[in-house]
């Protein structure tokens, strides 16, 4: 292809070495398809792939990269990326990666014919398609061969849903220049589906039916009815989280929650793995409660569920896959272990009318332009796991990522901007003084980090930790072994 572009559209007919008209694209559609410079033929059963272009292709002039992209659902089962045009660009080229996959290949090839990588790194996106006359592009899925697209997994369940909220994309825009060589700008800055966990307390109706008691247990069935979430669509996408956080007679204990929690010392979840549209209401859970005694008791709970919020329009930019004549890094990291401890869930006593935050604040370094935050949690005065979630929020507040996972630990990543202040938020159900430590690591182009003379660390201090509590809303239940009743208000 390289040599017929010399041939027959050379940009200087008496130079038999002159570069071709198209050269600089040529190059780059090769490398968008993993067979970029470092790419090699099939030995020993092993592809080598490769997605980067020579020093000519990266050399063109291009401009700068697309902004304001969003990702939105435009049906059950597609995708809709959008963004604002590129002055100068006569085309655009789309990619996306799972979130948290910076850094991997995302295809490892296929059985006993697994690719090999020919470059030193890689920044882990992947060409989805290039479009022109327009800024929008609905990503269907995969095409095999000739038949249609596949579609992606549908958002109606919790893996559709959780497939479509974990792919990013990022888009860069293609531009003529004077030499007729086309250039290609950086990518812009990467987006998903916006979305965020929520208190839906108030809004999902729990319904009791068949209450037994025997043996010292009490147990019944419960159902989820979405009555209304306030969202962009409605719709409390799974995972929907009961959680018993505190039960009024220290002998009744819940013994089937599936994080193991008894709802004394550790608030007791139970995980309904289904997206409830509004007015659907969910399969049956069974909930069962040792009760040696037959007492009465009451339970208050809280309920939570993954809720898309408003798109937020991504700005910035960052580094392609560069050229790749060399292993260095096209990226570099600088890295900050963040402490603070969360103090005893709202006193102790009161659990149920709060729960306890811990803000830790950090201000983006220069030249970054993502962050990951990995947090571990340990009790300071018992042993009992701790129930904490984690947040990643703007200075003004915004939700830019959430994670909610059963055990000690929680990831968050999201864009940031150099200079802005970000914070961490610890939400804790928890009963004892916990130790939090956060591994945020901020993300820098090749030769811009700290550690590469870049500025990166420069006047960044690691800013105070807030303590504060929110209110609860809760459904409290009271039970009545004797009479198999079961009564819920909010």
């Amino acid at each position: 292809m390289i040599e017929t572009d010399r041939i027959l559209y050379s940009t200087d007919p008496s130079n038999l070495d002159a570069p071709g008209q198209h050269e600089a694209l040529i190059w780059q559609v090769f490398a968008s398809h993993e067979m970029g410079i470092n790419a090699d033929a099939v030995i020993g059963g092993r592809q080598t792939i490769s997605t980067r272009v020579p020093q000519f292709a990266v050399d063109q002039g291009h401009t700068s990269a697309p902004q304001g992209v969003t990702v939105e659902p435009a049906s059950s089962k597609t995708l809709r990326v959008s963004w604002q045009p590129t002055a100068g660009a006569f085309a655009y080229e789309v990619f996306k990666r799972k979130s948290g996959t910076a850094g991997q290949r995302q295809f490892a090839g296929v059985p006993e014919h697994p690719y090999f990588d020919g470059d030193g790194s890689t920044t882990g996106w992947s060409h989805v398609t290039y479009v022109t006359g327009a800024t929008t592009y609905e990503d269907e899925g995969a095409i095999a061969e000739f038949f249609g697209p596949a579609g992606l997994k549908s958002a109606s369940d919790a893996a559709g849903f959780n497939e479509l909220l974990g792919t990013e994309y990022a888009v860069r825009a293609l531009s003529l220049n004077p030499n007729r060589q086309v250039g290609l700008s950086d990518l812009s800055a990467g987006t998903t589906v916006n979305s965020n966990i929520q208190d839906v307390t108030s809004v999902i109706k729990a319904s009791i039916s068949n209450p037994t008691i025997g043996g010292g247990v009490f147990e019944f069935d419960q159902t989820l009815r979405n009555d209304g979430v306030s969202s962009v669509d409605g719709i409390a996408y799974s995972p929907i989280n009961f959680k018993i956080i505190s039960i009024s007679d220290p002998t009744v204990k819940v013994i089937n929650a599936d994080n193991g929690g008894d709802g004394q010392s550790n608030p007791a979840s139970f995980i309904y793995n289904q997206t409830l549209a509004s007015g659907a209401t969910s399969s049956a859970r069974h909930l069962k409660f040792s009760n040696p005694n037959s007492r009465m008791f009451t339970v208050s709970a809280v309920i939570t569920a993954r809720v898309r919020t408003t798109a937020v329009a991504a700005n910035g930019s960052q580094p392609g896959d560069g050229t790749g004549l060399s292993s260095s890094a096209q990226r570099s990291t600088s890295t900050d272990v963040l402490t603070g401890i969360i103090a005893v869930g709202s006193g102790g006593l009161a659990l149920v009318n709060g729960v306890d935050y811990l803000d830790i604040p950090f201000v983006a370094k220069a030249n970054s332009f993502g962050v990951d935050g990995a947090m571990e949690v340990s009790p300071v005065a018992t042993n009992t796991l701790p129930d904490l979630d984690l947040e990643l929020r703007d200075a003004q507040g915004n939700v830019l990522s959430s994670s909610a996972n059963f055990g000690p630990r929680e990831w968050v990543s999201g864009m940031i901007t150099p200079g802005e202040t970000y914070v961490y938020r610890v939400i804790g159900f928890v009963n004892a003084p916990t130790q939090v430590t956060i591994t945020s690591k901020q993300y820098f182009p090749a030769g811009m980090g700290p550690e590469d003379g870049g500025g990166g660390g420069a006047s960044t201090p690691l800013l105070p930790t807030v303590q504060g509590s929110t209110a609860l809303r809760v459904l409290q239940f009271t039970v009545n072994p004797l009479t198999k009743t079961v009564s819920i208000k909010l």
